[in-house]
């Protein structure tokens, strides 16, 4: 995955997710936590489309996913 810049969203991953604004804002902000601690986004991307879990399709699945990638860099220490 392109490493994130502090602005912008991987189009990869955004195009995968159904997203709000909000929910937009709240991955923008999973980013670049992700990118200032030097976790690579690429591996849980992998495994949720491994999972099946990726792409979704509606906003309730999408929320879903997106709170797993919020464990996956939370819990990462």
């Amino acid at each position: 995955m392109e490493t994130c810049n502090k602005t912008e969203i991987p189009d990869v991953l955004a195009s995968d997710l159904v997203l709000s604004e909000s929910m937009k804002n709240r991955l923008r902000q999973i980013c670049i936590y992700a990118a200032l601690t030097g976790i690579d986004l690429d591996e849980m991307r992998d495994k949720l489309t491994a999972e099946g879990k990726l792409p979704c399709s509606d906003k309730n699945s999408s929320k879903k996913v997106l709170s797993e990638i919020y464990d996956y860099v939370a819990c990462s220490f």
